[in-house]
C-alpha cells in the first residue's frame, strides 16, 4: 500500500497540471489537493512501516517520490503557483 501512495502523490500532481488546460479550470486545485493528500498518507505509511519491521523495508526513493507529490499537489492547490508560472509579469 505504502508504493501505491507514493507511486499515485506525483501521478496526480501531473493531472492536476494536465486539468489547468481543461475547460473545467477549478478542478485542478481539487486534484492538485487530492494529490498532495494522497502523498502524506504515503509519507505516514512509509515511516509505519519502515518502524515497524525490518524485514518489509520500503526504499527511500518512495519517500522521494511521495514528498514530489505532496509539493505538486500543493503548488496547484494552493491556485498562486500556476498564475505565478503563467503570469511572471502580473
Amino acid at each position: 500500500m505504502t508504493k501505491c501512495l507514493c507511486l499515485l502523490s506525483p501521478l496526480l500532481g501531473v493531472l492536476a497540471h494536465l486539468c489547468l488546460f481543461s475547460s473545467y479550470a477549478p478542478i485542478f486545485w481539487v486534484v492538485g489537493l487530492i494529490g498532495a493528500g494522497v502523498g502524506v498518507l504515503g509519507i505516514l505509511d512509509y515511516r509505519s512501516t519502515n518502524k515497524a519491521s525490518r524485514e518489509n523495508v520500503v526504499s527511500p526513493g518512495y519517500f522521494l517520490l511521495a514528498l514530489f507529490g505532496v509539493l505538486a499537489g500543493l503548488f496547484y492547490a494552493s491556485m498562486i503557483g500556476p498564475f505565478l508560472v503563467f503570469f511572471p509579469k502580473i
